[in-house]
């Protein structure tokens, strides 16, 4: 998966990995 803290991150922005 890319991004380093896509578990959380993906959740809160809607989608954006690694933001």
């Amino acid at each position: 998966m890319p991004g380093h803290r896509a578990t959380s991150s993906v959740r809160i922005t809607g989608g954006n990995w690694g933001v």
